[in-house]
């Protein structure tokens, strides 16, 4: 037979009642004040973005011989992919469905939590005993995921930056956090677990259910492989990525050394807060590893050679030699390995593709991109 819980007063919840909702409103109060405010100013910022790229691809086109209707029909087609980018990321309708969905896991969670200690509805008796039965790792998983959510919508919101894919993100860590917790060992692994990147956390689920059902051989065999694809590395190697940049990165699809070295410096200037100049330095640098090996690419670097901007300008000091001893000797004072194979590719792929927009602020875009070699 089940008991039936004491009766607590009204005024006496009031309080369990009060926490409850600061608890389970916290985050998405963030949010909301986030739109209030700061999205306004990031929705301004790419406005003025993408007409200042208008106006400089206008001037462009206005000192070329093109022909107008061509470039007025090109302008039209870059408006409209300004005009969805901007209703896809920034309006504030686009929020209401990733941010019902976190409020929907906060408000279960904490009520959960909540009626472990204290019934906030005492008239249903069954629940609130089922409830108390709910393993404690799960919970504390729950907690742990819930305070980094917190953290990186507190985060973001310094930064300008809280897309509505990282809010549907932030929700699915809590619960797979939650998840973790209940299979863990103890309360206080379970809680960590919540703070574990979301990025890290569902590659770790992937190998753990690939470890159970024996698919990680031939995975680690093809890990080992001395003759891995350059451009299949992750974007660690690269400097000046830290795992926070990663993450964001991730968020845009960008997981590889390939991915970031083709994308649109100024579709990601436009999406994240990173500056342009920052964005071109890993575009730089991942445009290079496209071509050159690890080791190859520690020895350039010690050169002062960090990506295929620099690789450009020893072309530049090439042409102007005159004798072929000395091009090689620049050459082997740089990398051997550029040398037999990386340099030529790139230094064709940077002549046939190299083509760059002013922004009109000092900043330049590439409007080309590399190819795998």
């Amino acid at each position: 037979m089940l008991e039936t819980p004491t009766m607590v007063s009204v005024p006496d919840m009031c309080p369990w009642w009060l926490a409850f909702m600061v608890a389970a409103w916290l985050i998405p109060f963030v949010v909301v004040a986030y739109l209030c405010y700061p999205a306004k100013m990031r929705l301004k910022r790419v406005r003025d973005a993408a007409c200042r790229t208008e106006k400089a691809l206008k001037q462009r086109v206005d000192a070329s011989n093109r022909d107008r209707g061509e470039v007025l029909k090109a302008l039209e087609q870059y408006r409209q992919r300004m005009e969805a980018l901007i209703e896809e990321r920034f309006l504030a309708k686009t929020y209401i469905l990733p941010l019902g969905f976190l409020v929907l896991v906060l408000n279960v969670g904490f009520f959960v939590a909540f009626s472990r200690i204290q019934p906030l509805v005492p008239g249903l008796p069954t629940s609130n005993i089922l409830i108390t039965r709910i393993e404690p790792g799960l919970l504390s998983g729950f907690f742990g995921g819930t305070l980094y959510a917190l953290y990186s919508v507190v985060t973001r919101y310094r930064s300008q930056d809280i897309p509505p894919p990282l809010i549907f993100q932030l929700a699915y860590q809590i619960i797979l956090a939650s998840a973790i917790g209940y299979f863990a060992p103890t309360p206080w692994l379970a809680f960590a677990a919540g703070f574990v990147p979301y990025s890290e956390l569902t590659s770790w689920l992937r190998h753990t259910a690939q470890t159970g059902f024996g698919a990680t051989a031939g995975l680690e065999r093809g890990t080992a492989e001395k003759g891995k694809p350059l451009w299949s590395q992750s974007l660690a190697s690269l400097q000046g990525i830290a795992p926070l940049h990663r993450e964001r990165l991730g968020e845009e699809g960008i997981v590889t050394i390939e991915n970031l070295a083709l994308a649109n410096p100024l579709s990601l200037y436009l999406v994240t807060s990173y500056s342009m100049s920052q964005i071109i330095d890993w575009i730089d640098q991942a445009y290079l590893r496209l071509y050159v090996s690890g080791e190859a690419a520690v020895r350039l670097t010690a050169r002062g050679v960090c990506g295929a901007i620099e690789v450009a300008e020893v072309a530049e000091q090439l042409e102007k030699m005159t004798s072929e001893e000395d091009r090689r000797a620049l050459l082997d004072s740089l990398s051997g390995e550029v040398v037999r194979v990386a340099y030529p590719l790139l230094l064709e792929a940077i002549h046939d593709q190299l083509d760059v927009v002013d922004l009109g602020d000092g900043h330049w875009v590439s409007s080309g991109a590399p190819t795998k070699p």
